[in-house]
Formats: structure tokens, C-alpha cells, sequence
């Protein structure tokens, strides 16, 4: 509408972030689909092979990290698909589809940890969620706009990184008991 910039509430981003699930493990589920798409990608790009595909769930010392040697994602594309809600590439034959399981998991953890390399590109790029300042910042009464506070709650850093490498790795840090 002329004249009105339209703002998105931070309810959104308690939804994204996993509000509406009752049961702590709906958060692998979203994981794991989120993998499969990238295998799949990786698949018909012919990365890798249906027989050197795998998806990896570690459980250690209270984190939790679910790994894939799928597509990656491009360090230059890290914000849009990492950091934007509601903002997918993904196709309609994708099983994560709409862009916002990604942070399912933090009501269940203190911070998300997302590293991701692309193959072809020597880097790794690391993107920090910090869930525990998200949970308070959503809670506050104030009319905060919901990319505001993702502005404030993520950061990312850049490694280098083997060119033929190409995976992502998420890791849930400090995992609540009922995860």
C-alpha cells in the first residue's frame, strides 16, 4: 500500500523458531527433510551419487548435530536462505518448501550453529543463531520488527575450505533434556 511499509511481528519468528510444536522431536524431522532436498539437489547436479549420500545425527556432551554431504549452500547466498524467513528456493516437488523449519529447533537449544560449504567454492561458511537472546527478545513487549531481531540474534563468519567439499551441518548447542 503507497505510503506503508509493511513490518512483520515477532510471532512469526516464534512460529520459525518452533512455538507451535508441543513435541521436542518434530525438530529432527525438520532437520532431516531439510537434508534430503539438499541430497536430492546434490543427486541430480551429480555431486554425489545415490550410493554416497547420508544424513547424520550425533548426539554429544548436550549438543546435537545433524549432518549431510548434500548441495551446501553459496557463501554468497548464506542471508537469503539462512538468514531470511519465509524465503525459499526450494521448488514445489522440495520437501522444505516454505523457508522457515530451519530454527525449529531453537525453543530446544541455546544456539544454532550452521556451517556449509558449497562445492567448488573454498569456503566454509559459518552462521550463528543465538537462540537464547531470540527467545527473550520475542518476549518482550515491544514492537519490535521480527527482521530486527534477526538482524541482532545472527552472525557469520567465513573459513577457508577444501573446493570439493560440500555438506551442512547443523548443530543445536546445549540441547534442553526433552530434545
Amino acid at each position: 500500500m503507497e505510503g506503508y511499509k509493511c513490518r512483520v511481528g515477532k510471532g512469526l519468528l516464534k512460529i520459525c523458531m518452533g512455538d507451535n510444536y508441543t513435541d521436542a522431536t518434530v525438530v529432527f524431522r525438520e532437520y532431516v527433510q531439510n537434508a534430503i532436498d539438499a541430497i536430492y539437489q546434490a543427486e541430480s547436479l551429480d555431486i554425489i551419487s545415490n550410493t554416497d549420500n547420508y544424513v547424520s545425527i550425533n548426539i554429544n556432551c548436550g549438543d546435537v548435530q545433524i549432518m549431510d554431504r548434500g548441495i551446501g549452500v553459496k557463501s554468497d547466498e548464506i542471508g537469503p536462505i539462512l538468514v531470511d524467513l519465509g524465503n525459499s528456493t526450494k521448488t514445489n516437488s522440495d520437501i522444505g518448501r516454505y523457508g522457515i523449519g530451519r530454527l525449529s529447533g531453537a525453543n530446544w537449544c541455546d544456539k544454532i550453529v550452521f556451517e556449509t560449504s558449497y562445492q567448488g567454492e573454498p569456503i566454509r561458511s559459518i552462521l550463528t543463531f543465538d537462540s537464547k537472546l531470540a527467545r527473550k527478545l520475542v518476549q518482550e513487549n515491544d514492537s519490535q520488527d521480527c527482521g530486527d531481531v534477526m538482524d541482532e540474534v545472527t552472525s557469520c563468519v567465513f573459513e577457508t575450505e577444501a573446493e570439493e567439499q560440500h555438506y551442512f551441518r547443523v548443530t543445536l548447542v546445549n540441547v534442553k533434556e526433552e530434545l
